[in-house]
């Protein structure tokens, strides 16, 4: 095959570009047989043209930011940063002061809200809600949603329920026994509530012969609030059941400690018994996904809009109690942690809980910490509780700062957790 020749193709432009400077460049053009030389200028003559213009064009855009780049507001913000040494870029999250807990408390502590008599006049509209005594004698179970707090509106609720509310068809028209459970807070624990439960309103000493896990003692309840045995009514001992209803006031059952699916499991067993009621509130917008079918149909849930405006600041008193920037949703992987420590670990950081729960959530000075755990058998000297902070610090379990010289120590685990290990 023969390779045409290109370079004899009649009309070939040859382009050939020289840049000298770098805003001003020159670009040559030369153009081969062409059979008349005036139609080769006139060609040449529009091409240098679009040249020309698209070089204009470019050095204008040019010439525009470099007259805003050097604008004297510019200047000014270079020079500023330059002197005092602040960088323009934004901080990460991780450079950023987080308050200490008492610095949150005193901010909450300070807050004056506003529109009060607007905030009042709602609150009031929602606890005279007749509604919500004929939903739970129906065996319905109330959830509030809103925005704000809806602690002020269960609060009052109950106390229109002890005070004029009694369950038709019992034997003493007695009010229902009431039980408050904050789910808001890190202490909570789904073993008390069932213990609360067991001893105060069913009257249990003890549990049947292989009801031992704490799913078993719940559907046991359940199951005894539903059909009361007929050997409570000649043991000589106080019965709550056999008399009135129990209603469960539940303050944010979306709360970190209970949103697990097992708390919410034993909880949709419970209220679906006939005796057991639940007035509980959600704060987060998606709560809803928390139940699947089978939890959502026991629960038999009526949302009520309570949006009320009201400040949440008992639930931010609780949420912000571990400091130093450490986020309480951590706790449930303090409690699998907590079950591989040894009883010396745990012996350790119940020193440091009771310190701070004595002399008001302060840190521990080392000395102190070594002194007490030396008294108390924990350790025998100061290496081998160097070597125990060193795990702690690893797990996240303890937190250190040094000031003036001196070490503080910090517990980071829920005192709730502590006693569940113990």
């Amino acid at each position: 095959l023969n390779q045409p020749n290109f370079d004899n193709m009649p009309g070939k432009l040859e382009v050939s570009e020289a840049v000298e400077n770098e805003s001003d460049s020159s670009v040559s053009l030369s153009e081969s047989d062409y059979s008349s030389e005036a139609e080769g200028d006139e060609n040449s003559a529009k091409v240098q043209s679009i040249v020309n213009e698209s070089a204009g064009n470019h050095g204008g855009a040019s010439s525009f930011f470099n007259e805003v780049s050097s604008s004297p507001a510019r200047k000014r913000g270079r020079a500023k940063a330059k002197k005092t040494g602040v960088s323009r870029k934004k901080p990460k999250f991780a450079q950023l002061n987080p308050p200490k807990p008492s610095e949150v408390k005193e901010i909450l502590k300070s807050y004056k809200g506003k529109h009060t008599t607007q905030k009042r006049n709602l609150l009031t509209k929602f606890s005279e809600d007749k509604d919500w005594f004929w939903l739970l004698k129906n065996q319905f179970n109330i959830l509030l949603y809103g925005i704000g707090s809806k602690k002020a509106v269960i609060d009052i609720f109950a106390k229109r329920l002890v005070e004029h509310y009694t369950y038709h068809g019992e034997s003493d028209n007695e009010p229902p026994s009431i039980i408050f459970s904050h789910g808001y807070a890190l202490s909570f624990s789904m073993q008390r509530l069932i213990e609360l439960i067991a001893t105060e309103y069913v009257g249990l000493d003890s549990y049947p012969k292989g009801v031992l896990s704490l799913y078993a003692k719940c559907r046991y309840l359940a199951e005894v609030c539903d059909n009361p045995p007929l050997s409570f009514l000649n043991d000589g001992k106080e019965h709550r059941v056999l008399k009135s209803h129990l209603v469960i006031f539940l303050h944010s059952i979306d709360g970190e400690n209970v949103r697990t699916s097992d708390v919410q499991d034993m909880l949709s067993l419970l209220v679906k018994a006939r005796r057991i009621h639940m007035v509980a509130s959600v704060t987060h917008l998606n709560a809803h996904l928390m139940w699947n079918g089978e939890q959502y149909d026991r629960f038999n849930w009526i949302w009520k809009d309570v949006t009320a405006f009201l400040p949440s600041e008992i639930e931010m008193k609780n949420q912000v109690t571990t400091g130093y920037g450490a986020n309480a949703a951590s706790t449930r992987g303090i409690a699998y942690v907590l079950k591989s420590l040894t009883k010396r670990h745990i012996e350790a950081l119940q020193v440091l809980s009771n310190f701070q729960e004595s002399k008001g959530d302060q840190d521990m000075d080392f000395q102190d910490f070594y002194v007490k755990c030396f008294n108390d058998l924990v350790v025998s000297n100061e290496a081998m509780l160097r070597k125990l902070l060193v795990e702690f610090k690893d797990h996240k379990l303890v937190s250190v700062k040094r000031e003036g010289g001196r070490e503080y120590i910090r517990n980071l685990v829920p005192a709730a957790e502590l006693e569940q290990t113990s």
